[in-house]
């Protein structure tokens, strides 16, 4: 089990067997120098992959998932502590990686005997336009569960999430996201939701760490559609240049130009007889 602190308040600590100190003292084994860390804040037993916090003192701060320990209380990975302003982040040790966060994505396949023939994109995918997940695609199927519990079918260990966020399930009209209770709240097009339909190009955010839903067939179709769309509106743009051109001529062009049209006039009168 790893300890991360985000704010680099400490190094990455490995626990082993024994009992850690927590606090502001020389003699700590963690040492953290905050201002709303104590001598002695905490302790912290691990036994054979077992591990307990408790306060060094009554007044501690200590946080496990946003809920106050008074007591000696056992911790996991996938929890966030916090002692004092301090954050905290526990990871299993062989998934603990400090940069880049480790993003994991469970396959959906169910075996029924019959063979399966996959198409070549899903119909819906999460577009990461945020945060640690910003650039990278989802495909979704079935059901898939969001948070940062490594057993999520999308895991992402950071602390914008619940261990268990959301539930997003497909559907031929788009997808059902259901929040799981999650301490932060789920929100689609900024508006928090607590079961909500999303449909192709809605922005679906936890806390600050934002995705965007894609239907790739639609998203193809509108390129396709934009293309001519967009020759035309040039076409258009080049005519409409010539007109302003012509409407932008300065006033003496246009004297001159009546002026020259006028002398013909006479001159064709003139051979014509009429003068």
């Amino acid at each position: 089990m790893r300890l991360i602190f985000p704010n680099s308040e400490h190094a990455p600590l490995d626990l082993a067997n024994g009992l850690f100190t927590v606090g502001t003292a020389s003699s700590a084994q963690i040492v953290l120098t905050a201002i709303s860390i104590g001598e002695k804040h905490a302790d912290i037993q691990f036994n054979n992959g077992t591990a307990m916090i408790s306060p060094g003192t009554p007044e501690a701060l200590i946080l496990i998932n946003n809920a106050r320990v008074l007591r000696a209380t056992e911790f996991k990975s996938g929890d966030l502590l916090q002692l004092g302003d301090v954050r905290i982040r526990v990871v299993a040790t062989d998934k603990a990686v400090v940069n880049p966060v480790p993003i994991t994505v469970k396959r959906q396949e169910e075996d029924d005997g019959r063979t399966k023939i996959r198409s070549a994109l899903p119909k819906f995918m999460l577009r990461g336009v945020s945060g640690v997940t910003f650039g990278k695609i989802f495909p979704l199927s079935g059901v898939t569960v969001i948070g940062r519990a490594p057993e999520c079918d999308l895991s992402i260990p950071t602390d914008e999430i619940s261990r268990r966020h959301a539930e997003l399930r497909v559907s031929q009209d788009g997808v059902m996201v259901e929040d799981l209770g999650s301490a932060n709240g789920t929100f689609v097009n900024d508006r928090r939701v607590t079961r909500e339909l999303l449909k192709h190009g809605d922005e679906l955010r936890f806390d600050q760490l934002r995705f965007q839903l894609i239907a790739p067939g639609k998203e193809m179709l509108q390129n396709t559609q934009a293309a001519p769309q967009s020759a035309a509106n040039q076409s258009g743009s080049a005519a409409g240049a010539q007109a302003s051109a012509a409407r932008g001529m300065p006033s003496w062009m246009w004297a001159l130009f009546i002026v020259v049209a006028l002398v013909l006039l006479f001159v064709a009168a003139k051979f014509s007889g009429s003068i």
